[in-house]
């Protein structure tokens, strides 16, 4: 007779623990996915619980940013004028004993004033757009439709030319404005024959050294918003690439409208230094030539 051990029923049972064991194992594990995907769709940024977080993100740091540039604007509108009222009407607080402003005291606010209208106008329009490319593209995955909003690439191609533009911005201004200082540094107390640049300078600018200044702080707090700007953009084109991935980017033809980009605001820059480098001659042939008509 065939005597089975006994030693058998007992790994039955532990065999039979043990699969126990890896099936509440699995239970729990598969309850705290659910939770984790519960809990991921009740946390979704969208007010409407429609758009994934990743995709949200990107549309509302655009929104944010754009915000964020009109209030900037618009202290900036209010400061210039506010700041030309004052040099108008009340040109005493800037300097004592004056009784009618310089003509080149309004420069300086109504050139703010003008650049922040024009920004603050362009910013406006895209953050219209950024919020229609939000609802309509709330309305897409409503209907089923998971493709890529046109907004996107458009964003992205945005960034990359605006940063050309800024590029070539900041050059220039850092160029003029260094180039017209270190001129008003050098000749705010010259006289050279007829050319009085000190009385000129004097009577344009009461505190040339104040200017200059000035002008140093502006270049100094332009370069660091270029800065700044840069990373923000440069963080702004990486969310895109990241959550929309190679087949909303024509990469390519990117780079090569940017390559074009440099290449148009580079001659712009170049003809317009020899611009200014032909005036100073123009001005010295007329000045001569008028001096010898007096004679």
């Amino acid at each position: 007779m065939n005597i089975k051990p006994i030693i058998t029923g007992t790994n039955k049972v532990k065999s039979d623990g043990m699969q126990n064991s890896e099936i509440n194992n699995m239970i729990n594990y598969e309850t705290m996915q659910t939770q984790a995907l519960t809990s991921q769709s009740i946390k979704l940024k969208d007010p409407q619980g429609v758009i994934p977080n990743g995709i949200y993100k990107v549309f509302d740091l655009e929104r944010k940013i754009k915000a964020f540039m009109l209030c900037i604007e618009l202290i900036f509108i209010l400061t210039a004028t506010i700041t030309a009222l004052i040099i108008g009407f009340k040109p005493q607080w800037f300097q004592n004993e004056i009784e009618k402003a310089p003509w080149t005291w309004f420069i300086l606010p109504i050139l703010v004033g003008a650049v922040a209208i024009i920004t603050f106008t362009f910013d406006l329009i895209d953050i219209i757009g950024v919020k229609r490319s939000v609802a309509n593209y709330r309305e897409s995955i409503k209907s089923g439709i998971s493709t890529t909003p046109p907004f996107i690439g458009l964003l992205y191609q945005k960034l990359l030319l605006k940063q050309v533009r800024r590029t070539w911005l900041t050059v220039a201004i850092l160029f003029y404005v260094g180039l017209f200082t270190i001129i008003l540094w050098a000749l705010q107390n010259q006289k050279w024959g007829e050319l009085d640049w000190k009385t000129w300078i004097h009577k344009s600018f009461p505190n040339p050294n104040l200017v200059v200044y000035i002008l140093c702080g502006i270049m100094g707090m332009v370069l660091l918003l270029f800065i700044i700007n840069t990373i923000i953009r440069k963080k702004r084109m990486v969310d895109i690439q990241a959550f929309f991935g190679n087949d909303a980017l024509d990469y390519n033809k990117m780079q090569e409208m940017k390559s074009k980009s440099h290449w148009t605001w580079a001659k712009v820059f170049f003809i317009s230094i020899l611009v200014i480098l032909i005036i100073p001659f123009i001005i010295y042939i007329l000045i001569k030539k008028l001096g010898r008509g007096g004679k």
